[in-house]
């Protein structure tokens, strides 16, 4: 089956009785590195498989590329420095957008730009939206959960040892991003207090 194919050669198969194309770089020895995802699932990864995997009963074509920025052994390593990556979306990094940018360094998708310009693709804006909210809320909520740890390490070292002002500072330096500043504020008020007591 390999017979037909060089190293670095970009392979397409039609799927969904034609209604898109899957993607592919032949890495020899009967083997295809791919961006293995689903056009109904957000998920996926860039895995190593057979010719008759990637085929699945379908017919393989060859895409041909006048203008390679990498050449075919180039390309391949550049699949391979990114096997097992999970970033797979299938409007912003599928499939086609992979291999393209392992031959031509360009991350474009052709099949994606045409539904674009026919207007398919309104709803990709809102599937971007909400992955950023998504990713917004995540990223507040890790915030709160770190503040509300260092408030309790505060509380715990005893209200009494540290004043208002040094709390705030504490809970501040976090919101800011600081970790070991706060640990610090605390473990010095701590043995400050000691150091007076005695």
């Amino acid at each position: 089956m390999s017979k037909e194919w060089k190293a670095g050669d970009h392979l397409r198969v039609a799927r969904a009785g034609g209604v898109y194309f899957h993607h592919g770089l032949y890495v020899g020895a009967d083997s295809v590195i791919h961006y293995d995802g689903s056009v109904s699932d957000t998920s996926g990864r860039v895995d190593y498989t057979s010719l008759a995997d990637f085929a699945a009963g379908g017919v393989i074509e060859l895409v041909s590329h006048k203008d390679r920025r990498y050449s075919r052994e180039e390309s391949v390593d550049r699949a391979y420095s990114r096997l097992f990556e999970e970033s797979y979306s299938v409007v912003f990094n599928n499939c086609e957008h992979f291999v393209n940018w392992c031959i031509e360094g360009q991350h474009r998708s052709e099949q994606i730009e045409r539904l674009a310009k026919k207007g398919v693709l309104v709803c990709a804006g809102t599937e971007l939206v909400r992955q950023k909210a998504t990713h917004e809320v995540q990223r507040i909520a890790r915030r709160q959960v770190k503040r509300m740890v260092v408030e309790r390490a505060v509380e715990s070292a005893g209200q009494t040892l540290l004043s208002e002002g040094v709390k705030k500072a504490a809970v501040l330096t976090l919101a800011s991003g600081g970790v070991a500043a706060p640990v610090l504020i605390v473990a010095g008020a701590v043995s400050l207090w000691r150091l007076f007591k005695d």
